[in-house]
C-alpha cells in the first residue's frame, strides 16, 4: 500500500509542476482581451445599424420631396417662391434633419441655394452631385443624399437637386471604447477622429463601418501580455499539495511496518536471578549442580549399599543447600536427645531419622 501511494503521489506531483509551470512561463499574446473585442463588436454593430438606419431613411425622405410637383415648378422660380412651399405645408422636414434646396444654372454651372433648413445649418449639398455621402464632422458622422429635382419649366436652363443631411453622434460609441480600453481613431474618407491617445507605432487592425463612403474604425493592438491562467497555477499547486501528502503518508506506512517487524522479531531472553538475592520460597527453588555428572537436589537417588554417589556440598546448587539446612534445623533437636550423628548416608536415611523425631 505504501508503495502504491508513493508512485501515485510522485505521478500527481509531476502533473501539478507541469501545471504550475504552464501557467507561470506562458509567453504574452498580444491582440484585444475578449472584453475589447467585445466592447468593439458593440460599437462597430452600433455605428453600422445607426448609419444603415439613417442612409435608408434620408434616402426615402429625399425621394419623396423631390418628386412634389410644386417643388419641381418652383425650382425655376425664386427662394421666396420656395419658402413659401414650406410655409404652406406642402415642404417639411423631420426631426435632426438638414433640408437644402438648390438648383444649378448650367450655362455657367453655378450653384444657387433656395432654401436652408433648419436656417444657418451646415451645407451638405455637395454642389447639387447626386448620391449618397458620409463625412466626418466633429464628433459626428454626416449621412447625406442628393437627389435630383427636374424642373417643370426653363428644365434647359436649370437642373434642380434637394439635399437630405442627418449627422450622427459619435460620443456613445468613443466612450465605449475608450473605457474598454482602446485606442485608435474613426477615420472617414481623409478626415479622422481621435478615439483616446494611439501610442505611435502601434500595430492597428482595421474595422469598416458601413457604406456610403470610406468609413472605418482604426484601433490599436495591445502590445503583447502574458496573462496568467489562474485556475490551471492554483489546480496545479493543489495537485502538488495532494501528491506531497501521498508521500508522506507512503514513508509513515513504511516505518510503521518496520516497527511492527523488529517487535515481533525480538527474541525473549530467560530471565534469572540476581546473583547473592537470598532465595526465601523453597518449594519453588530450583536445584542446579556445577557439574553435569552430579544429578539435581530433587531427583531421587538410588539407596543401598551398591549406591557409590555420596553428596558433597561443592556438588550442590543453591536449592539443594537450602533444603539442607531446612532439613538440619529440623532434625537439631532430635540431635540433641539421641546424640548427633555426623555421618549421613543420604537423604532417605535423613529422613527416617527426621520421622522418628
Amino acid at each position: 500500500m505504501g508503495r502504491t501511494f508513493a508512485i501515485i503521489g510522485a505521478i500527481v506531483i509531476i502533473a501539478g509542476g507541469s501545471a504550475i509551470g504552464y501557467a507561470v512561463t506562458r509567453k504574452g499574446a498580444g491582440g484585444m482581451s475578449p472584453a475589447q473585442t467585445a466592447a468593439m463588436a458593440k460599437a462597430v454593430g452600433q455605428l453600422d445599424g445607426d448609419i444603415k438606419a439613417a442612409r435608408s431613411e434620408i434616402h426615402g425622405h429625399a425621394s419623396t420631396l423631390s418628386g412634389f410637383l410644386a417643388l419641381r415648378a418652383a425650382i425655376a422660380t425664386d427662394a421666396a417662391t420656395v419658402k413659401n412651399l414650406v410655409v404652406s405645408g406642402d415642404i417639411s422636414i423631420k426631426d435632426g434633419e438638414i433640408v437644402e434646396i438648390g438648383r444649378i444654372v448650367k450655362a455657367g454651372n453655378q450653384v444657387e441655394v433656395l432654401l436652408l433648413l433648419p436656417a444657418g445649418a451646415m451645407r451638405k449639398s455637395h454642389g447639387g452631385q447626386f448620391g449618397s455621402y458620409a463625412e466626418l464632422v466633429g464628433d459626428q458622422i454626416v449621412i447625406t443624399e442628393v437627389d435630383e429635382v427636374v424642373p417643370t419649366e426653363q428644365a434647359n436652363r436649370y437642373k434642380g437637386f434637394l439635399s437630405v443631411t442627418r449627422p450622427l453622434a459619435l460620443g456613445p460609441a468613443i466612450r465605449a471604447l475608450t473605457e474598454a480600453g482602446i485606442t485608435g481613431k474613426f477615420v472617414v474618407g481623409q478626415t479622422d477622429l481621435a478615439i483616446g491617445r494611439m501610442p505611435e507605432r502601434a500595430a492597428v487592425r482595421e474595422q469598416p463601418l458601413s457604406p456610403p463612403g470610406d468609413a472605418k474604425i482604426i484601433a490599436a493592438e495591445p502590445p503583447p501580455r502574458a496573462v496568467m491562467p489562474v485556475p490551471v497555477l492554483v489546480g496545479g499547486i493543489g495537485a502538488a499539495v495532494i501528491g506531497l501528502l501521498l508521500l508522506v503518508i507512503s514513508i509513515m506506512g513504511k516505518r510503521d511496518a518496520a516497527f511492527s517487524r523488529a517487535f515481533v522479531a525480538m527474541p525473549t531472553l530467560p530471565s534469572s536471578p540476581p546473583p547473592n538475592k537470598p532465595e526465601t520460597g523453597i518449594g519453588n527453588a530450583q536445584t542446579q549442580l556445577s557439574q553435569h555428572s552430579v544429578a539435581a537436589a530433587s531427583t531421587q537417588l538410588p539407596v543401598g549399599p551398591t549406591s557409590g554417589a555420596q553428596i558433597v556440598p561443592s556438588n550442590l546448587g543453591a536449592g539443594a543447600m537450602i533444603g539442607r539446612r531446612f532439613a538440619r534445623a529440623r532434625s537439631a533437636p532430635c540431635a540433641r536427645k539421641r546424640g548427633r550423628t555426623e555421618n549421613w548416608d543420604g537423604s532417605a536415611h535423613v529422613r527416617a531419622r527426621t520421622a522418628k523425631c
